[in-house]
């Protein structure tokens, strides 16, 4: 939160009631304010695959400001009565490192690096009853290497959260080729098996947007499945020009993995220049390692009225039914809790889907264009 002034006050956290932005009643919510400048850019988690268990507060995680540390906190609604709770931080120690530059250098502008802050998303995973909070940012690889991305895998196990994470890794300068990988985003399909994409950039390399993983049963600490790239065969500019009076630095602020229903196919999508100067375009591409089978997801059946001809015909309508919606658990906070009442709400329409093909095809929209789907495997 910010004052009128451009000037950081606090974090807001926020809790929505699912059956109310589903169903279109009143909504119910939670806020509650940190009241400190010591805490910045929390990510809430991000539930993909088996539910928490029944009771479970959701999780909220920042960079510490003040150690080698991931902020853990934990948000606890009731959205019947006073009995919200924010606790926290709970500190998870982290491998030191060397603070990364402002920006990623490209042969045209340098690049904002969206250096320390956690990047999209913090994911939460629930294989076999251990919960896993997997999380990345922006560092350097040793003190005077290129930028890379530290990763974490965070045991939140019954709601007890580990100090010491269960893996971590600074990746990055692999070989020593000098590039810089940055704006790290990362997905566990449904076996526990990572995949992380990010930027990847130098003096001398027009960006690019590549990718990496492992296996659940690959070592601790490793990403040893190989760097890949969703730009394979495409020419590639980079960012040229100036935003007013100031040099175009911004980039990929909205890059995002994340995993298909089927609980194997990753999807990711970040930014990149086909030709160098200020027209970007957008990457969709999907890919998913060979161990994991994919599962098929349960559609919800549209119902077709049947006619039963008799001398009057009659339709037999086929019941419709409806979606009981799951509510993901959430946690506890410290600071000011807030439940608004007389809250208006819209009600949501619902967004068309795409049927993919294994045919790459092209939309072609104003200042970008989108690939869907790159198949990859």
């Amino acid at each position: 939160m910010f004052d009128s002034t451009d000037m950081f006050k606090e974090v807001r956290a926020w809790a929505f009631n699912r059956d109310d932005l589903e169903s279109g009643a009143t909504l119910r919510q939670v806020i509650v304010d940190l009241g400190s400048t010591s805490y910045s850019s929390l990510l809430p988690s991000n539930l993909r695959g088996t539910s928490p268990p029944s009771g479970r507060e959701n999780f909220f995680v920042g960079e510490s400001q003040t150690a080698y540390a991931f902020n853990v906190f934990k948000f606890h609604v009731d959205y019947s009565g006073s009995g919200s709770t924010f606790t926290g931080p709970t500190n998870v120690s982290q491998t030191t490192y060397t603070v990364a530059a402002a920006t990623v250098p490209s042969p045209g502008n340098s690049l904002d690096s969206l250096r320390e802050r956690l990047m999209m998303q913090a994911q939460y995973r629930n294989i076999g009853g251990t919960e896993s909070l997997w999380v990345n940012h922006t560092v350097r690889t040793p003190s005077s290497g290129p930028t890379g991305i530290q990763w974490a895998q965070i045991n939140v196990t019954t709601g007890t959260i580990v100090t010491i994470p269960v893996q971590q890794q600074i990746f990055g300068n692999l070989g020593s080729d000098g590039v810089h990988r940055w704006m790290g985003s990362l997905a566990v399909d449904k076996d526990g098996n990572m995949a992380l994409g990010y930027s990847a950039s130098s003096a001398s390399l027009n960006p690019d947007i590549r990718y990496t993983g492992r296996l659940a049963t690959d070592p601790l600490n490793t990403l040893p499945q190989g760097e890949n790239t969703l730009l394979t065969g495409v020419t590639r500019g980079t960012q040229l020009g100036t935003c007013g009076s100031g040099t175009c630095i911004r980039w990929g602020d909205y890059s995002a993995m994340t995993i298909d229903p089927d609980g194997c196919t990753f999807w990711y999508t970040t930014e990149y220049y086909e030709t160098t100067g200020l027209d970007w375009q957008t990457r969709i591409g999907s890919f998913q390692f060979a161990e994991c089978t994919a599962v098929t997801p349960t559609n919800t059946p549209t119902n077709t009225p049947t006619n039963t001809p008799t001398n009057t015909p009659t339709n037999t309508p086929t019941n419709t039914p409806t979606n009981t919606p799951t509510n993901t658990p959430t946690n506890t906070p410290t600071g000011t809790l807030t439940t608004p009442t007389n809250t208006p709400t819209n009600t949501p329409t619902s967004t068309p889907t795409r049927t993919p093909t294994n045919t790459p095809t092209s939309v072609v929209l104003p200042a970008y264009k989108i690939y869907v789907p790159l198949i990859i495997k």
